[in-house]
């Protein structure tokens, strides 16, 4: 041990003498916080954004109760009611992103709303379309660390064999493996440390959006995992490629290849698969679809408003004075659009989760995809979280609907009471265990590397002295 400790000691010394060491340890630090700063800035971002958008309804049903009282006519009808659809902020929100940029976090319900036009961007191109935009941690930690990683460690081994240093070292009886070892762990703490204090610093000053500390705390312990888990992949990458005899050039080249190949052909790769593999059906379809049956629908509304009254004479539309047929006909009418465009948006989820399945099954090809859906699963900006707020706001609005509608063909009116007894959403967070069973087998897989490749390079550098 004290050997391994005067190695590192050593090659501290050279890095400073070289002026490397610090630059990739300032560059670790500056990209680590201005991650960090930009993922805080984000989150709070999102959690104003949904404050401020449940403020709004509670001014509007104020204004609306307001109005009632004050005698207005038109106020009192039931589909003046409106109820707010908003996604709080994910739990992990300044780590990653993921698609949160991409998908609506917040929307209304009212009695004329149909279900595929809660979310007017409905996308769904794929599950890889992150937001290429937002630097976030999680960007860093991906895409730049490996690149630092290599700046750092091309040069172990081959440095040595260029200078005829192994020679000198051989001599002395110095072994291969320690002086690996001793190097690489040297070079990584100058990014490992950094990151730490970020992660400290994150989990003590950060989560102001977060309203459960105790999970917080453990999706920050899993995405941490992951990270030192990925830095471990590529360290152990570097110390094997170190082992296989080549120059310093040809070293850095490999290592090189294997962080485009790895990091971007990849995960591009695994989203063009997945698209093509599951195309989702066109998006024209579904608004050509929605007008043919929107329009079907005014013509024979006035024909259900008669059956309906005939199946429901309680409910009989003649019984609110102040009820206009244009209300009663679109009532219906969202009826009828949703379920003649059920299918279609059927099968835009089945694609989605076809697509997830494919990814899902691609992502052991490469660490960095592992990485990825690891962490936005573990932040909860995943395509799970943004699936059950979809399926959630639907079954909201079916409800609140249902309940104005029926108010409004029985021509009960609006008040106080019957006001605060519509329902309102609340949105139910996926647990933590939904997210385990996405980190698990990532974090499995990525330690699982790093200890094979780390094994692989000690024994090859273990044959004989340097």
């Amino acid at each position: 041990m004290k050997s391994l400790l005067r190695t590192m000691l050593w090659d501290w010394r050279l890095l400073a003498r070289s002026r490397v060491g610090v630059v990739v340890a300032l560059l670790t630090v500056v990209f680590a916080m201005l991650a960090s700063w930009n993922g805080a800035q984000f989150a709070g971002q999102w959690q104003a954004q949904a404050e401020a958008a449940t403020t709004s309804a509670a001014e509007g049903r104020t204004r609306l109760l307001d109005a009632i009282a004050a005698g207005d006519s038109w106020a009192a009808p039931a589909f003046n009611a409106e109820s707010a659809i908003v996604l709080p902020p994910a739990p992990l929100a300044d780590i990653a992103s993921g698609r949160a940029d991409l998908d609506p976090r917040a929307t209304t319900a009212f009695t004329f709303r149909k279900q595929h036009e809660l979310f007017r961007h409905y996308e769904i191109d794929s599950p890889l379309a992150l937001v290429q935009g937002r630097f976030d941690l999680a960007f860093v930690i991906q895409t730049l660390l490996p690149l630092l990683v290599i700046a750092l460690g091309y040069g172990v081994l081959a440095e040595e064999r260029e200078g005829r240093l192994d020679r000198v070292l051989a001599v002395q009886q110095v072994p291969l493996r320690r002086l690996l070892a001793g190097r690489l762990l040297a070079r990584a703490a100058l990014l490992l440390v950094p990151l730490l204090l970020v992660f400290a610093w994150l989990w003590l000053f950060g989560g102001a959006h977060a309203p459960d500390p105790a999970q917080r705390t453990l999706r920050m312990g899993w995405a941490l995992a992951l990270a030192v888990g990925y830095l471990a992949f590529w360290w152990a990458l570097v110390a094997w490629v170190g082992t296989w005899r080549l120059r310093e050039g040809q070293t850095l080249l490999a290592l090189l290849a294997a962080w485009v190949l790895l990091v971007l052909a990849l995960p591009a790769l695994a989203g063009l698969v997945s698209r093509e593999l599951h195309p989702p059906p066109s998006r024209f379809e579904l608004i050509a679809t929605a007008r043919a049956q929107e329009i079907a629908g005014i013509k024979r509304g006035a024909a259900l408003l008669g059956d309906y009254a005939h199946d429901h004479p309680e409910l009989d539309a003649t019984a609110g004075s102040n009820l206009p047929a244009w209300a009663t006909n679109l009532f219906l009418t969202s009826r009828l659009v949703d379920e003649a465009v059920a299918p279609v948006v059927r099968r835009f989820d089945e694609a989605l989760a076809a697509q997830q399945v494919t990814v899902e099954r691609w992502q052991f090809a490469t660490p960095a995809l592992m990485l990825q859906r690891g962490l936005i699963a573990t932040a909860g900006t995943d395509e799970r979280r943004r699936g059950a707020f979809i399926a959630q706001s639907r079954a909201h609005l079916v409800d609140f609907r249902e309940r104005t509608g029926r108010m409004m063909l029985g021509g009960e009116l609006l008040d106080a009471q019957r006001l605060q007894a519509l329902p309102t959403f609340a949105f139910v967070e996926p647990d933590a265990a939904s997210a385990w069973r996405v980190v698990r087998w990532p974090l499995f897989v990525l330690w699982g590397l790093a200890l094979v490749l780390s094994t692989l390079a000690l024994r090859r550098a273990g044959r004989g002295p340097a």
